[in-house]
């Protein structure tokens, strides 16, 4: 008989807050033999410092650790083609578990599909094994409930604009 495989679990941990955790996420977190997180090197990483009292003494922790951050690289090398490759390498050794029957859960601060690392493995895992995501608190609405600032009023209209666009093209939408 082949091995059932595994579930791609996505969770949203929230923004640096371990009360905002959702139940379902902490749930699915106890459940899952693996839990992978993204990390710095040399780092702790935040989303793992959420998690890490909710943690099980038998569960396997996966760390996956960042080649680059946001520095400059020398030529010939990109950025994008290196954290390419890492989100690569990381979506193999995920596979490696799932194959074997392993649910993994991949936790990441925020929210997985706003800004979240998790979604390019997802991208790349999703198609192959069944995968669920459960969304967590994003920063933007943890800041605006610490501020005690409402984003948007009735018929107003709130953007988003990523911080590492170029400069000139971040003044064009702002205009």
């Amino acid at each position: 008989m082949m091995q059932q495989p595994g579930r791609l679990i996505g969770l949203g941990v929230g923004p640096g807050d371990p009360e905002l955790i959702t139940v379902k996420a902490l749930r699915l977190l106890r459940e899952s033999p693996v839990v992978a997180y993204f990390v710095a090197k040399g780092k702790k990483g935040n989303a793992f410092g959420i998690i890490e009292a909710h943690l099980q003494e038998a569960q396997n922790l996966l760390p996956l650790v960042y080649p680059v951050t946001t520095e400059a690289l020398p030529a010939p090398l990109s950025y994008e083609q290196v954290i390419s490759d890492f989100y690569d390498s990381a979506a193999e050794q995920l596979a490696e578990h799932l194959d074997a029957g392993r649910d993994v859960a991949v936790i990441c601060e925020g929210d997985p599909f706003f800004y979240g690392s998790y979604m390019y493995l997802h991208d790349r895992l999703a198609e192959r094994y069944v995968a669920e995501v459960v969304p967590g608190v994003c920063s933007m609405l943890g800041g605006a409930s610490v501020l005690g600032a409402p984003l948007v009023y009735r018929n107003q209209s709130l953007s988003v604009l990523s911080g590492v666009l170029p400069h000139e093209e971040l003044k064009r939408r702002l205009a």
